[in-house]
């Protein structure tokens, strides 16, 4: 870009000294020589990123020389700038005053972008639709702000996560080991009936015939009920210690009271 920059303004250094146009004056050589040291002293601040410096450069060359090169370098330098309607401007004014150089240079064919860059930077900036305030219904009171001093309290939502399948495991467990103790029992005590039977002389009965039926399908029973009560149990253990990870530290709770015949121990814990 800086290659062609430099190529235009030349041409229309050129142009501007050794063919003007049809009625003007040429320039006298102190102001070619003043407008060329323009034009180098604008090109130089262009390279340097200097906007602002190389435009008034280019614009005070145009005033002196008339070289439409100059009108160029300004709109080149007023979009390097981002000020796309004063580029627009110049560019035009260019391709009026040269037509052939305007072609030369395809400048109709990067107007199109610059336009609409122009457009762009005129368009009003979109401002933001304002935060609209909910209103409550008028059946419905507002709440009322907490007390002074008070910190309003949040209730949590029920959780019926892990700690809840860990409690439901439990009861299952406890409720199979203790279904298995009764049956351990019933035959111990069918049995113990059957032996004082046999040391009395009794008669056998058919009840007694059914109670021994009944001691042998629980004495059955009874190691499965046993395992899956077991099993149970470590899964409600395995279950409230994954709770107990995914909740951090927990508030537990040991109590001991006295009770006729012993002490009852209790354990809380906040699920």
């Amino acid at each position: 870009m800086r290659a062609w920059l430099r190529t235009v303004l030349v041409g229309g250094m050129l142009l501007a000294t050794r063919s003007p146009r049809l009625g003007a004056e040429p320039a006298p050589l102190d102001e070619t020589a003043r407008a060329r040291k323009l034009f180098e002293e604008g090109a130089r601040r262009f390279d340097a990123g200097a906007w602002d410096l190389a435009i008034e450069a280019f614009l005070e060359g145009y005033a002196i020389s008339k070289a439409p090169g100059f009108l160029y370098n300004a709109a080149r330098a007023y979009e390097a700038k981002r000020d796309c309607g004063a580029a627009l401007q110049h560019y035009r004014a260019y391709e009026r005053l040269d037509p052939e150089g305007a072609r030369k240079y395809a400048v109709g064919a990067h107007l199109p972008e610059v336009e609409r860059c122009a457009a762009a930077q005129a368009r009003p900036p979109v401002e933001p639709a304002p935060a609209r305030t909910p209103v409550l219904p008028a059946a419905v009171a507002a709440p009322r702000p907490p007390a002074a001093g008070r910190v309003p309290r949040l209730e949590a939502a029920p959780d019926h996560g892990l700690g809840t399948w860990a409690i439901v495991a439990g009861a299952a467990g406890v409720g199979l080991l203790g279904l298995s103790g009764y049956f351990s029992v019933y035959s111990a005590r069918a049995g113990a009936d059957a032996q004082t039977l046999v040391k009395r002389g009794g008669t056998w009965s058919q009840e007694l015939s059914q109670r021994e039926d009944r001691a042998k399908a629980f004495d059955g029973i009874a190691p499965f009920s046993y395992s899956l009560g077991g099993l149970a149990l470590l899964g409600s253990g395995l279950l409230y210690w994954l709770d107990a990870r995914s909740r951090g530290p927990a508030e537990a709770r040991v109590g001991i009271a006295p009770v006729d015949g012993g002490v009852r121990l209790t354990w809380q814990r906040r699920f």
